[in-house]
């Protein structure tokens, strides 16, 4: 049976105007063959999937695009290119620096009673005019956001949507962030097989909301397992809006990310780490926008209620004033709340002393790292000291932790060495888990030797030693470091390991200091792993 459309389009001729964001030249297309505007309304009318909609006159616009809305409507089939050109700048003036980048082009048209306008991604580094690129850049697939003004009867609807929510659409249109439309929103169905049939249980966003985030509600969604408050069933797929998911854990990441309103996020996060190349300069990650250079160019802008979202990577660099705030949190004890926006989200955080982050992430060894964040916090632990455990925890939870997670933590553990002062004096007396041990004790020059002597030390227990601080009066006598670079460390680490039944929980590296010089530190963690006496007897 042939389709059949509530709202028959016009055949009359079409205009369109395209440009890439980065471009000021526009492009221009007239299309006139009945056939050919058939097919081409044909596309306009693939974007009704899934779409919001207001009444024009509702919309809380900026004057000048809505007259210049009024003055095309007004003139078809004649039009003030000049109005098109005006309308088009406008709209791309309200993208945000991510949706600016090379290959993402802004397409306007006009038929006799619908003007549509679009932000899409030709998928390649350019195209060129020569080449049929329309039907390219309005595939769906491509399509990031659009709005589309059409006249029905007596009045303009606006039909709009974005493949996923960000800020820029609708500050255009003048409404709510959350009344866009956008692709990561849609019904729930989760099926399952009942009797050798397929059955869907299906809910709406709120509805899944209020059943499966409460609690006490007796709904939950587990490993391949979905359970009400009368039965429990095996999930064969989930589908949300047109997303299909063959394991529960996939959909969970995406429908926090999108409650929590991160997944924008992670896409910048993807499209400024692939855009990134060697010899560019160095991007910085601000608490509310990531930037090329200092001050340069805006990558993203940051606006997040409930987490700092956090873009650190190993050629994005945290700001100097924003690691100055973190690292002074985390030495006050401040409850901050992370997610980055390269790694999965997570409801459930890991925590880092009273750092919370939220990410799907595994880090082993955090209780052992805890233990060390509580001796930090401890009353009469001095300056130098401080800095001194902040540096050990970040340093070892970045060699415990995958990227990018891996390149953020010595970014700020980085901070904590740099204020850290040869001449300085620790305060604070040795306890169950820490011990100072003095430039000479770290003396030896065999690494067999050095190795045994610091496993009889830790004995598979969780111990800090610190090397390069006297253990009578506590002052920082620092280790030459020409004595232990980065090869010999890891020779070194490999040798206690190897005692200590390859457990690869124990950490050994230099921190270098101002003088030139550097303290040593060894953390081990205790674990199921034997402790060879008879190799250091």
């Amino acid at each position: 049976m042939e389709q059949t459309r509530i709202i028959q389009r016009s055949t009359s001729p079409i205009y369109v105007y395209y440009r890439e964001i980065q471009d000021t030249d526009l492009n221009t297309r007239t299309i006139t063959e009945e056939e050919d505007i058939i097919n081409f309304n044909d596309v306009l009318d693939g974007f009704e999937r899934q779409t919001g909609q207001h009444e024009f006159d509702d919309l809380d616009m900026d004057q000048n695009p809505k007259l210049m809305l009024n003055s095309i409507f007004e003139g078809y089939p004649d039009h003030n290119s000049q109005q098109c050109v005006m309308l088009v700048n406008d709209f791309c003036s309200s993208m945000h620096t991510s949706a600016r980048q090379e290959g993402k082009y802004a397409v306007l048209i006009i038929t006799e009673d619908s003007i549509f306008i679009c932000h899409t991604d030709s998928k390649e580094k350019s195209i060129t005019k020569n080449a049929d690129v329309i039907e390219r850049l309005l595939d769906t697939d491509n399509v990031n956001k659009y709005a589309e003004f059409r006249q029905q009867s007596e009045e303009t609807i606006v039909r709009h949507y974005e493949r996923h929510r960000t800020k820029s659409l609708s500050d255009w249109l003048g409404i709510e962030n959350f009344e866009i439309s956008y692709q990561d929103a849609g019904e729930i169905s989760i099926f399952t097989e009942i009797d050798d049939s397929t059955c869907a249980f299906q809910y709406e966003k709120d509805e899944f909301v209020n059943k499966f985030l409460n609690t006490d509600s007796g709904y939950e969604i587990m490993e391949n397992l979905f359970r009400t408050p009368t039965n429990e069933y095996s999930v064969e797929q989930i589908q949300f809006g047109r997303r299909n998911y063959e394991n529960t854990d996939d959909f969970l990441q995406d429908f926090y990310s999108l409650y929590y309103d991160v997944k924008s996020y992670q896409d910048h996060f993807a499209q400024v780490a692939s855009s990134m190349e060697p010899w560019q300069g160095n991007i910085y990650d601000h608490k509310n926008k990531v930037t090329k250079g200092k001050n340069g160019q805006k990558f993203v802008i940051k606006d997040h209620n409930d987490f700092n979202i956090v873009f650190a990577y190993k050629n994005i660099e945290l700001s100097t004033q924003w690691r100055l705030e973190l690292t002074q949190k985390f030495l006050d004890g401040v409850p901050t709340q992370f997610t980055h926006a390269g790694n999965p989200f997570s409801e459930e955080p890991v925590k880092i002393g009273c750092f919370e982050i939220y990410n799907d992430v595994e880090i082993d060894g955090l209780d052992e790292l805890n233990r060390l964040y509580e001796t930090l916090q401890r009353g009469g632990t001095g300056e130098q000291l401080s800095n001194l455990l902040a540096y050990v925890i970040f340093v070892v939870a970045a060699e415990w932790s995958e990227p990018p997670l891996a390149q953020f933590f010595p970014q700020l553990a980085s901070k904590y060495a740099n204020r850290l002062d040869a001449d300085g004096v620790v305060i604070r007396d040795e306890d169950n888990i820490l011990e100072f041990k003095s430039n000479e004790w770290f003396g030896i020059s065999d690494d067999d030797e050095l190795a045994k002597r610091i496993s009889k030390e830790i004995q598979g227990d969780t111990r800090l030693l610190i090397g390069g601080i006297d253990e009578e009066d506590q002052s920082i006598r620092p280790i030459n470091r020409n004595r232990f670079d980065s090869e010999r460390n890891t020779s070194i680490r490999n040798k206690v390991r190897n005692l200590n039944g390859d457990h690869d929980s124990i950490t050994l590296k230099s921190v270098r200091l101002g003088s030139g010089d550097c303290l040593l530190f060894v953390f081990s963690v205790r674990g199921d792993h034997s402790f060879n006496f008879d190799a250091i007897a």
